[in-house]
């Protein structure tokens, strides 16, 4: 008996630490506010908390916020985004439906646009530019031009740098790729 008392013990000691190694992490559903961190950049709390909110998760110190609005809805957004100060203010463009599930689950819900907050350290690094900000959060908003929202219809402020999030560029590649290895190259000239 005691031998097996032992064990039990020893398993739920590993499986406690595990959860402590592996990390935290819980979703946010739409019906309540997400609690704002101290830590991060003024005005980013209320970013999180926005109108349109669908869904979002954290997993450790980085969140995820997801979004479901117009055109409208999203460049309000972006105005007050570009209130943040002392972080790089990123847009990251990308083709298609953003679909997200919260931790665990397949995704599901459709949505326009994500908010990303990431610690310093917890997987982004502070652009050269912003080494000696006071921030110890990146945050960057993903659109997904998929959905509600046109390319045609964005107002992006000065203040926003606007990057593609690659997709288009990579698929583009892999196609050149592929015809390199089918098509002939130029042919040399007979003399």
């Amino acid at each position: 008996m005691r031998r097996l008392l032992s064990t039990v013990f020893a398993v739920a000691v590993v499986l406690t630490l595990a959860a402590f190694v592996l990390g935290l992490g819980m979703n946010y559903p739409n019906d309540r506010p997400i609690p704002v961190q101290p830590e991060w950049p003024a005005g980013v709390g209320d970013l999180a908390n926005a109108k349109g909110r669908a869904s979002g998760y954290m997993v450790n110190a980085n969140d995820w916020v997801f979004f479901a609005g117009d055109a409208k809805a999203f460049n309000a957004f972006l105005e007050q985004y570009a209130k943040v100060k002392d972080i790089p203010l990123v847009l990251v463009l990308h083709p298609g439906r953003g679909l997200t599930g919260g931790l665990g689950e397949d995704p599901k819900t459709p949505y326009d646009w994500q908010l990303e907050i990431i610690r310093r350290g917890w997987g982004a690094e502070m652009p050269e530019a912003y080494k000696n900000s006071p921030s110890k959060y990146l945050v960057t908003v993903h659109l997904y031009l998929g959905g509600n929202i046109r390319l045609a219809e964005l107002e992006v402020p000065l203040e926003i740098e606007v990057q593609s999030g690659g997709e288009i560029e990579q698929f583009i590649a892999h196609h050149q790729a592929k015809q390199s290895l089918v098509m002939p190259g130029p042919q040399a000239p007979v003399p």
